[in-house]
C-alpha cells in the first residue's frame, strides 16, 4: 500500500454509481491510508490512545452493567464508548449498528470498524439514507454482492415497521446503523493525520534504521573487496569464512567488491576490509524525531505537558503544569464529548430494559504517578 499521495483537497468528493456509495477518497481507501500511517507512528498512535482516552473520561455513571446474556462478555455502555472514541480519534467519527424487536425496542448496539463503513449515494439534497459495509475491506476487487446495506438510523416504529416489511419480515431485517461524529461539510470527516502524513512516514523509517543498525550490532557496513576465483563456489566460500572469523555475518552487512587480480587492490594480500563509515550523529537523528513528534502532536492538540507526564518523561514540568495541561485537554476534547453524549442517550433511548445510567462522561484525570481518579472540580489554566 502507497503511503504517501493518497489524498485529494478537503473538498474532493466522487460517486461510485456501480457500487451505490459515496466515495471516501480518491480510491477509496483513505481511511485505511490513516489508519495504516498512525499505526506505524509512534506519535500518532500515542496521541490517538490519549484522545481516545479523554473521550471516554472514566465513562457513563452505571455505564459498566453488562449488556450481553452471556457472562465472559464484556458488552458494556462504556465498552461501546471506548471502542467508538479510539474510532473518533484515528478518523474523526464512529458508526454503531442497532437492531430492534417487534416492539421497536432496542436490542443490541455494536460499534462497527469505521474502516468498513461508506455513505450510500446522496439524494438532490445531499442526503444518504444507507450506510454500507464491506466486512472484507474496501478496495478495486471489492464486488457488489459482498456489501451489506443499512438503512441510517432513525427509530420512529413507523419507519422501521416500513423497512421491515421491504426486507421481508423481521427475520430478514438488519437493522439501522447510526454514524456519530462532529458537524462537517464534508461527505466524511477528515483524520488528524491528514496535513502530517510525511511526518508520520518519517517516523516509520526512522524505525526502520534504528532496527537495521541494532541487528548490524551498530557496526558500520563493511566493503570486502577480494581477488576472485574462476570457481564461484570458492568465492562465496572464501567470504563466509572470513567475514565469519571476523564476527561480521551477524553483526555487520557485507558488501562484496571482487577484482580480477590482486594488482587491483593495492594491498598485498588478496583480500581487504574497508568500513563505510555514517557520520551522522544521534543529534541529528533526535532533531528529526522530535520535529515529528511536536507536528503530529500538534493535529491532536495535546499539551506538551500532557505529552511528556503520560509517556513518562516530565521534564521540567511541574504538578501545577500537569494539572493546567490536563484541564486544557478535557476542555479541548469537551466538544466531542458533547456528541457522545447527546449521541448515546439516543441510542439508549427506548432500549429492551431500563439502565440508570446518566449520560453523562466523567472527565479523565492523570495523576503524577500515572492512576486515574474522577476529576469533579474544574480547573482554571493559569494565565
Amino acid at each position: 500500500m502507497e503511503i504517501l499521495g493518497q489524498y485529494k483537497p478537503a473538498e474532493y468528493k466522487r460517486e461510485n454509481k456501480s457500487i451505490g456509495v459515496m466515495i471516501n477518497g480518491e480510491d477509496n481507501l483513505r481511511s485505511l491510508v490513516s489508519e495504516s500511517l498512525i499505526e506505524k507512528s509512534p506519535t500518532a498512535s500515542f496521541c490517538v490512545g490519549t484522545m481516545s482516552k479523554f473521550i471516554t473520561g472514566a465513562g457513563f455513571v452505571n455505564g459498566d452493567v453488562n449488556l450481553s446474556n452471556k457472562s465472559h462478555l464484556n458488552s458494556t455502555v462504556n465498552s461501546l464508548l471506548n471502542s467508538c472514541a479510539n474510532d473518533h480519534s484515528k478518523f474523526g467519527g464512529s458508526f454503531v449498528h442497532v437492531r430492534y424487536n417487534a416492539l421497536y425496542q432496542k436490542i443490541e448496539l455494536t460499534r462497527i470498524p469505521y474502516t468498513q463503513c461508506r455513505f450510500g449515494l446522496e439524494d438532490d439534497e445531499n442526503y444518504s439514507g444507507k450506510i454500507v459495509r464491506a466486512k472484507k475491506g474496501w478496495g478495486k476487487r471489492t464486488r457488489k454482492e459482498n456489501f451489506i446495506s443499512y438503512d441510517v438510523y432513525n427509530p420512529n416504529p413507523e419507519t422501521i415497521q416500513r423497512q421491515v416489511d421491504l426486507a421481508g419480515g423481521w427475520e430478514n431485517y438488519r437493522g439501522q446503523i447510526m454514524f456519530i461524529g462532529m458537524s462537517t461539510d464534508e461527505t466524511y470527516p477528515k483524520s488528524r493525520i491528514e496535513g502530517v502524513e510525511n511526518f508520520a512516514h518519517t517516523e516509520n523509517k526512522m524505525g526502520e534504521y534504528y532496527v537495521a543498525t541494532v541487528e548490524r550490532g551498530f557496526e558500520n557496513i563493511q566493503i570486502f573487496e577480494f581477488v576472485k576465483s574462476e570457481n564461484p563456489s570458492e568465492n562465496e566460500a572464501l567470504r563466509e569464512s572470513v567475514t565469519g572469523a571476523l564476527g561480521l555475518e551477524s553483526s555487520g552487512k557485507v558488501l562484496s567488491l571482487p577484482y580480477e587480480n590482486a594488482t587491483d587492490l593495492n594491498e598485498g594480500s588478496k583480500y581487504k576490509f574497508t568500513p563505510l563509515e555514517n557520520n551522522a550523529t544521534p543529534d541529528k537523528y533526535e532533531h528529526f524525531l522530535d520535529t515529528c513528534s511536536t507536528m503530529i502532536r500538534s493535529k491532536w492538540e495535546i499539551p506538551v505537558q500532557l505529552f511528556e507526564a503520560v509517556s513518562g518523561k516530565l521534564g521540567n514540568s511541574s504538578g501545577d503544569d500537569l494539572k493546567v495541561a490536563q484541564s486544557m485537554y478535557n476542555q479541548t476534547t469537551a466538544p466531542i464529548r458533547k456528541v457522545y453524549e447527546t449521541a448515546f442517550a439516543e441510542l439508549f433511548r427506548d432500549y429492551k430494559t431500563e439502565l440508570g445510567i446518566t449520560f453523562e462522561i466523567q472527565q479523565y484525570s492523570i495523576l503524577l504517578d500515572g492512576t486515574t481518579e474522577e476529576e469533579n472540580e474544574t480547573i482554571t489554566p493559569a494565565e
